[in-house]
């Protein structure tokens, strides 16, 4: 759906993307440090240097702006990202009640499944620091 929103291109810098390629990216136009979500109205397709080299934590619309040439690119690709999130905007998931407290139920279990996952590597790690252990080379 972003994909075709956005034309398989950066949505920052319009260079061509080839999702089967894996070298698109679905950024963060609100990154997940500043508050973002990982709702779809808030991600959108970028290439590699776009999300990973350039715009880090910076807001979207700033860094939209240094990667348009002219006036009318930007306002090209503001429209386009602000009618990808408008798109959302008024979605509402309403659950049934029974259904939200079997999610409330099943998001407790996994929590509780990671948190015990990640009490026994801190105590695996622990322990070859204890007996001076290394971990295999890749």
């Amino acid at each position: 759906m972003a994909w075709a929103h956005f034309d398989s291109q950066c949505g920052y810098c319009g260079e061509r993307l080839e999702r089967s390629s894996r070298k698109g990216h679905l950024d963060h136009l609100i990154p997940s440090s500043q508050g973002g979500t990982n709702h779809i109205s808030n991600r959108m397709p970028s290439c590699p240097a776009c999300n990973g080299d350039e715009k880090k934590d910076l807001p979207w619309e700033p860094f939209l702006q240094s990667k348009c040439a002219t006036d009318e690119i930007l306002k090209e690709r503001r429209t386009r990202i602000r009618s990808w999130q408008s798109k959302f905007s008024s979605v509402s998931i309403q659950l049934p009640p029974d259904v939200h407290v079997q999610l409330e139920a099943a998001i407790s279990l996994a929590v509780a499944a990671y948190d015990n996952a990640a009490m026994e590597v801190t105590a695996l790690k622990r322990k070859m620091k204890q007996d001076k252990m290394q971990p295999p080379s890749a």
